[in-house]
């Protein structure tokens, strides 16, 4: 009698031992699958960020090809004014507007429009803890393209082969009328041009320093 009681015991012992470590089992599943379902989260929230800075980087390439594109027509407008020229075969032309000028002020508003974005969009990926190194090569390429820094940037097709005018002494009244316009329109065209230059070097150096934050972060993380 006392070794059937023991047995049953032993038997309702490992009954509840079999339960508990059934539920034990159960539990450590679940908790393995929230875990990657959190990792999971984690993961598609990184791609879409990574696809969200993917596109803003297509979108300056968009920009740029319009610029381009406004290039091209002012391309256009020269060729059909240096036609002109051409066909009146006058000795001394003067030209109502200086498109050197205009040639070098839209290469200016280009390069500040593309380094104000791309600064944005580093600042938007820095601030999401995502890598700075494809705005950086991006930022790179484009200043090795367009010879940032390398002096004055006019595209040789816009290059005007119109006289600037000669004359001076003895101009007509109209024509000294003409000249002061042409002189203001050179003073404001300047005044824009100094404040590209300045927007540019200012969006330049917030990058530098985006980078060498990074840079910094990176150094004072203890290696594994």
């Amino acid at each position: 009698m006392q070794k059937a009681h023991s047995a049953e015991q032993a038997r309702r012992r490992q009954s509840r031992e079999r339960v508990k470590n059934s539920r034990l089992a159960i539990q450590r599943e679940a908790e393995q699958l929230a875990q990657a379902s959190r990792e999971q989260g984690e993961a598609d929230k990184h791609k879409a960020v990574d696809l969200r800075l993917k596109n803003d980087l297509v979108h300056v390439q968009f920009k740029r090809q319009q610029r381009q594109e406004q290039l091209q027509r002012m391309r256009q407008l020269r060729q059909q004014l240096d036609e002109q020229v051409r066909q009146r075969h006058e000795e001394e032309t003067r030209p109502d507007t200086n498109y050197n000028r205009e040639a070098q002020l839209e290469c200016l508003r280009e390069d500040a429009f593309f380094f104000d974005y791309a600064r944005q969009l580093m600042d938007t990926a820095r601030a999401r803890g995502c890598p700075l190194k494809p705005f950086v090569r991006a930022v790179g390429q484009y200043k090795n393209e367009n010879r940032i820094g390398a002096g004055i940037r006019v595209p040789p097709h816009l290059v005007t082969r119109l006289s600037m005018g000669r004359r001076t002494a003895g101009d007509s009244p109209a024509e000294a009328a003409v000249k002061a316009q042409s002189s203001a329109e050179e003073a404001k065209l300047a005044e824009e041009e100094e404040q590209q230059r300045r927007n540019i070097e200012e969006n330049l150096k917030k990058i530098e320093a985006l980078v060498l934050a990074e840079a910094t972060v990176k150094a004072e993380v203890p290696k594994g």
